[in-house]
């Protein structure tokens, strides 16, 4: 499976405020994969996953 890739072109202001592995989960959110999908692609736990995108979206949010 191949990660979400940002475009050569630059990213939208948003998106520079998130990490290089948050904006791979984002894409990966993006394609459509649940917790379990993106756990099991990055190689981390599906709480620790829920984690990190709860918290951004809390931060998101404020």
């Amino acid at each position: 499976m191949e990660l979400f890739v940002m475009p050569a072109h630059s990213p939208p202001a948003l998106l520079t405020l998130l990490t290089p592995r948050e904006t791979a989960n984002l894409g990966l959110v993006a394609d459509g994969l649940g917790n379990s999908e993106i756990a099991a692609c990055i190689g981390l736990a599906e709480d620790t996953v829920k984690g990190h995108l709860l918290r951004r979206r809390r931060s998101a949010t404020r």
